[in-house]
């Protein structure tokens, strides 16, 4: 019996050694978990443009850091600096015409041209052409004389419009090949005939692209012609001659179609933090360069550091806030962790 105990004490004692040493690695392997969750954390740049405006509609002399707070997914960020940089306009040119009679696209490139015009000296500038294609028509330059013979050379007039895939283009290979801020200047009706359902697919890629989008709508200058011809009070009468009523029923669909696609037009300026024109005279859209070029010039960058891990690249809300009551901001619904990262000018 006395042996029986002796054993019984021993097995004891060693199944406590062993347990006490299997608590003793699980609390290492915790603590070198923890540790290792730390190191796996990466510090992230992000540049964030933002429009700045006085409320008398002036720019402000002077911006610091501390004039704003920025918020990521509700967690205030510190910002690092806060500066002007060189523009990078892409202009993106609806040369669709599958209604001629009421659409002239001409207009498009001479508001262009003037919009290159009042470029700075500093700014590059590319052109999109789309309607049948989507097509280059001129890469990222700083040379005037180089964009103005594109447009002379290159504008080309087609059919139907491929609205959404020159936005996919201009995200996915021609914005990243420009470093500092990034606007489109987007000329068009709103219409796309070829992918109507890749409205989404176009905000993502937008946002990874981290680009402004501002947007000179056609619409209120094309159904200044439509209206007088398809929704007048005799228009029923017109409509018993099976090619009057054809024609009536075509313009009806273009303007519906405009419709929508101005909604949709909205959204993208909304979602970039740009803005959006729709001129209803001629004279007003010949004046509409003045417009762009004066709010593409509130445009200031903001850099901000965060700390995400290595595998991030989801979306994340970012809110921007003055700290002068003066001030007004605007700027884009969120950027994605791990895309394309603008350097700041100092650092290249």
């Amino acid at each position: 019996m006395k042996l029986k105990t002796v054993i019984a004490l021993v097995l004891c004692l060693i199944i406590s050694l062993v347990a006490l040493a299997q608590s003793g690695r699980m609390r290492d392997r915790a603590k070198a978990s923890g540790k290792d969750d730390v190191l796996r954390l990466r510090a992230e740049e992000v540049l964030l443009t933002v429009s700045v405006r006085s409320f008398n509609g002036k720019l402000p002399s002077h911006l610091e850091p501390k004039d704003f707070i920025v918020a990521e997914d509700d967690r205030r960020q510190q910002i690092t600096a806060i500066q002007r940089t060189p523009a990078n306009a892409l202009l993106i040119l609806d040369t669709s015409g599958e209604l001629p009679q009421v659409k002239t696209i001409n207009q498009n490139r001479e508001a262009a041209l003037k919009i290159i015009d009042g470029l700075g000296d500093e700014d590059s500038a590319s052109i999109i052409t789309y309607s049948d294609k989507v097509e280059l028509i001129s890469a990222w330059t700083k040379e005037r004389d180089e964009l103005r013979r594109a447009l002379d050379w290159k504008f080309r007039p087609g059919l139907k419009a491929r609205l959404y895939d020159s936005l996919l283009f201009a995200s996915e290979e021609v914005l990243p090949k420009a470093n500092g801020r990034r606007s489109i200047v987007l000329i068009t009706d709103g219409v796309d005939t070829f992918n109507a359902s890749a409205f989404s697919e176009v905000v993502r890629a937008l946002h990874r692209a981290r680009a402004t989008v501002y947007v000179v709508s056609l619409r209120a200058l094309i159904m200044n012609e439509i209206s007088p011809r398809a929704f007048h009070p005799l228009s029923w009468y017109e409509k018993l001659d099976p090619q009057a009523r054809m024609r009536i029923e075509r313009l009806r669909a273009y303007a519906a179609q405009i419709k929508a696609g101005d909604s949709l037009l909205k959204s993208l300026v909304e979602e970039t933090g740009g803005a959006m024109w729709t001129p209803t005279t001629e004279d007003e859209f010949r004046e509409i360069n003045n417009r762009v070029i004066e709010e593409m010039g509130t445009e200031y960058v903001i850099a901000y550091s965060t700390d995400r891990k290595p595998d991030d690249e989801s979306f994340h809300l970012v809110k921007v806030y003055p700290t002068h009551h003066d001030i007004s901001v605007r700027a884009r619904r969120g950027v994605y962790a791990g895309s394309q990262v603008e350097k700041r000018k100092d650092q290249q």
